[in-house]
This record gives C-alpha cells, sequence and structure tokens, in this order.
C-alpha cells in the first residue's frame, strides 16, 4: 500500500510565504552585515599600514570656568585652556611631534618620510581665544598650528556659540607667532559652500585667499571647508581657484600619495581629556570613526539631503554612543546565526511531524 506522504506543497499557502519571507530577511541582514564588517575591516586594515599623520580640529579656547556654563555643541567646539594644555602634554610625552603645513605637504608628497611620531593640529575661524588662549599653550610646549581663518570678521559664526568670541583683527593676525601659527583660509562668509552657485563659489574661494595673503604677507596655499559642507563640485573649484590643498572635517588619517583634496581631519570635543585624544590616534579608534562616518552618509547618497541628513544623524547618533566593538561582532555572529538556524530547525521539526502523519 502507497503512503501519500504531505510534502512542503502542501502546506498552508501563509506558511509558504512567511517561511519566503524570512529566508529573504536574513539574506538582506547578512548581506547588509557583511558589507558593514567589510567598510569596518578595510577602515582598521588602511589606518595600521604604516605610519600616518593624524590631524586635531579645535575652534574656540575658553577659561574651564566658562566651559562648566556650556550645554550642546559649545561643549563639543568649545575646549578649557587646561583641558588644551593637557592634550598638548600628553602628545609631548608621548613623543608626538607637532608638523607645520609645508612638513606635512612633503610627507603627503612622499619628499619627507616620517621618522617618528607627528601630528597636524589645526585650529578654524580665527577667534580671539587662538592668539590670547591658545598661542601661549603652543609656545610654552614648543608646538605649531595650522590656523584656518574666515575672512569676514563679520560672518554670522563670530555672533554663535557662547561665550561669544570675535574674530581676531587684521592686526591681531599679524601679531600672531609665525613660530606657533601658519594662517591660511576658512572662506569669507562661513556659508556653506556647497550650495553656492558655481560664480558664487569662485568668489568666495579666491576672495578668502586675496584677503589673508594682503593681512599676513605670505602665501596663502590650504584651506578648511567651514562646517565640512563640501562635495566633489567644491573641491574642484578651490582646486581651480588656485589652491593647493582642503582640509575637511572627514574622519581619517594622512598618508603619502593622499589625494590633497579633501583632507581628513578629526575635532577634538572641548570634553575630550588625553584618553579621548589617544583614541583618536589609535588605528581602531579612528576606523571606527571612518566606519561610522561612511555609514550616516549613506542615506544621503541613496535619497537626498531632505530625507538622507536626518537619518543619517540618527544613524550616527547611534553609533556614537555605541561604537563598533569586539562585543558587537559576537552580537552580529548571534544574529546570523539565528537568522539563519531558526527556519532549518523548524524546517525539520515539520517534516519530521509530517512524517509520523503520514505513517
Amino acid at each position: 500500500m502507497q503512503v501519500n506522504r504531505i510534502t512542503s506543497d502542501n502546506r498552508p499557502r501563509s506558511i509558504r510565504m512567511l517561511r519566503s519571507a524570512w529566508m529573504l530577511a536574513a539574506m538582506l541582514v547578512t548581506m547588509i552585515i557583511v558589507l558593514a564588517i567589510g567598510l569596518f575591516a578595510y577602515a582598521y586594515t588602511d589606518e595600521v599600514s604604516g605610519p600616518r599623520v593624524v590631524c586635531l580640529m579645535y575652534h574656540r579656547f575658553v577659561t574651564p570656568a566658562e566651559y562648566e556654563t556650556l550645554r550642546g555643541e559649545d561643549r563639543f567646539y568649545a575646549i578649557p585652556t587646561d583641558r588644551f594644555e593637557e592634550h598638548l602634554r600628553w602628545l609631548r610625552d608621548g613623543g608626538y611631534r607637532t608638523l607645520s603645513l609645508d612638513e606635512c605637504m612633503a610627507y603627503l608628497q612622499g619628499k619627507a618620510p616620517l621618522t617618528d611620531k607627528a601630528v597636524l593640529l589645526t585650529i578654524d575661524d580665527g577667534y580671539l581665544s587662538t592668539l590670547t588662549r591658545a598661542q601661549p599653550l603652543l609656545q610654552e610646549y614648543g608646538m605649531k598650528a595650522a590656523l584656518f581663518v574666515t575672512g569676514d570678521e563679520n560672518a554670522h559664526v563670530f555672533s554663535q556659540g557662547h561665550p561669544r568670541q570675535r574674530r581676531l583683527t587684521n592686526e591681531e593676525i599679524q601679531a600672531l607667532d609665525p613660530a606657533a601659527f601658519d594662517v591660511q583660509a576658512h572662506g569669507m562668509s562661513h556659508r556653506s559652500m556647497r550650495e553656492m552657485s558655481d560664480d558664487d563659489l569662485l568668489v568666495e574661494l579666491t576672495a578668502s585667499r586675496m584677503v589673508l595673503a594682503k593681512v599676513t604677507g605670505r602665501a596663502v596655499r590650504s584651506m578648511a571647508v567651514p562646517g565640512n559642507h563640501h562635495d566633489a563640485r567644491v573641491l574642484r573649484k578651490a582646486k581651480e581657484a588656485g589652491y593647493e590643498a582642503v582640509f575637511t572635517s572627514d574622519p581619517g588619517s594622512l598618508d603619502v600619495g593622499d589625494d590633497p583634496f579633501g583632507l581628513p581631519r578629526v575635532n577634538v570635543a572641548g570634553y575630550f581629556d588625553a584618553a579621548g585624544v589617544a583614541s583618536i590616534l589609535d588605528p581602531l579608534g579612528m576606523a571606527r570613526r571612518r566606519f561610522i562616518r561612511t555609514v550616516s552618509e549613506g542615506p544621503r547618497e541613496l535619497f537626498g539631503a531632505a530625507i538622507g541628513e536626518p537619518v543619517g544623524r540618527a544613524i550616527s547618533g547611534v553609533f556614537a554612543a555605541n561604537p563598533p566593538s569586539v562585543r558587537h561582532l559576537y552580537a552580529v555572529g548571534l544574529v546570523l546565526v539565528l537568522a539563519w538556524t531558526v527556519p532549518v530547525v523548524v524546517g525539520r521539526q515539520r517534516r519530521a511531524a509530517n512524517s509520523a502523519q503520514a505513517e
């Protein structure tokens, strides 16, 4: 007597659809996770491949008492002087040397290989505290920095933040110690360069070079993009305007042969102590920052600025609060095991039950 076994085709259609959806979701999750692991692995491998230079970025300098009153973004972009000194002391004691811009460019071009640990200190905007608070500390520790100055003294950035700080006057810029600072450009208005027309962008870029060159009496060959609002067009126009290098706020470190148009930097938050600086210089820490930047920029490229930027900020916030670590790899492995094991186990149990029923 022939026994008619109940096969998977005899299952209710809803069950078959559910299993197919589960398998499709498992495949999608696997692809996303594999891609994420690949991105992180690439960033880490790139960071550990030989000696590199990290650009540390600062903005405003405040007293410790002033910093205690700050909230929100002000605590990110302003740094108390005692903490800045802690950073300089840690770099000095750790054997780090601060490069000038010329030394940094020579390194990128392969003309000056690194013989010791080195960083490039950069300071944006050109606030008065650069002269009154940062310069004495740089002089004390024998260090130097690139200072990217906004051309217009009345730019909106100088009416924001707390406590308010004006821009250096032209006379104060001229009074800066040339052994401590290399003054370069940061745009004229501090407006988003990405949103400017081609003509306005070229005027912005050219004017900032001309104004600062006239004030300092020295060539202005480099710039830092205000607000990190850049794209391929902005970088291309900067080259047309006569710049030889453009710094961004994208995380990463510098290596020989890197394209000078789009050089990475990392903002040093005001609440970072020496351990925070160490985490920036650590290849694993930098790889995490690069990974977070990549996954947070993805939605903007896929869905445009209106939808993508809020989604990207949300993703960035999640990863910033929970940076990738070994325990996350364990969690990822568990998700993959469950995603593929559960349907297999359930399928085997169902087939066993069907066989028993048929017999």
